[in-house]
């Protein structure tokens, strides 16, 4: 009789605990949960997806639910643009998985994660060029979809990703032009070398190329520097029919 009361005492305590803890409330299973995240994730309601998926990490961790759902996490981050998230959950997916068959996905989205600009709508609307916002970003990405495609050169998803380096690539070449034309404006003349120097080291085959050239013929020429001006002149003059992308072509040739 004394064990029964004490067994009836016990579950009392136990429900009692159970009722004022939010952690113990009905999980749904874990199939439940994905297919609710699923069908959030098709509307568009990435919001909902993000929990739901998160509950399957948490509530079954270990299980190929939880794996699927780290994976569609990713996906869901890059919607909800959340490029620090997005990075650092597949950071942990590499880490946690790192015989998946699917983890090159895994390296295409850290790279995605910070490819596109941040949004400013003022930006978009006055269809300003990304590339004179900071490019910090644009390296990051770059840096994310060379790890892909030197670790994962035949993967599905490779193919894509060196279309997009040669984007970042343009992009980033762009900037420098950007910031040599800011520094020809204000006279410096040296500064603005530096950068289309660096154009021409870091970032050749790019359309920025032929405005690289243009900035050193027009430093060299504001520095009384006639002499080195020749050889950028040169190059200008039998590339005619190359357009710069950033500066407007006087005749500089």
């Amino acid at each position: 009789m004394i064990r029964q009361l004490l067994l009836l005492a016990c579950i009392a305590v136990v429900l009692t605990a159970c009722a004022g803890d939010p952690s113990s409330r009905f999980i749904p299973a874990a199939d439940v949960l994905y297919r609710d995240a699923h069908t959030s994730l098709e509307s568009g309601n990435y919001l909902r997806a993000e929990t739901k998926l998160k509950q399957i990490m948490a509530h079954y961790p270990f299980t190929e639910f939880s794996v699927q759902a780290h994976l569609d996490l990713l996906f869901v981050l890059l919607n909800l643009h959340h490029p620090e998230e997005l990075s650092e959950e597949a950071d942990r997916f590499i880490r946690e998985n790192p015989r998946h068959p699917e983890i090159d996905y895994a390296y295409y989205m850290k790279g995605l994660a910070f490819f596109g600009p941040d949004s400013n709508p003022i930006r978009d609307m006055l269809e300003m060029d990304a590339a004179r916002q900071n490019v910090e970003n644009a390296k990051t990405s770059f840096r994310n979809f060379s790890q892909l495609v030197s670790r994962f050169p035949d993967s599905e998803y490779s193919k894509d990703a060196r279309l997009r380096m040669i984007e970042l690539k343009h992009r980033m070449a762009r900037h420098l032009i950007y910031v040599a034309e800011y520094y020809m404006r204000r006279g410096a003349w040296v500064s603005a070398l530096r950068n289309a120097y660096e154009v021409l080291k870091e970032f050749q085959q790019t359309p920025a190329e032929i405005d690289a050239l243009m900035v050193m013929v027009r430093s060299y020429e504001a520095l009384g520097m006639d002499e080195l001006a020749e050889a950028p002149r040169s190059i200008l003059a039998a590339n005619p029919d190359r357009e710069p992308v950033v500066l407007e072509r006087k005749r500089e040739e």
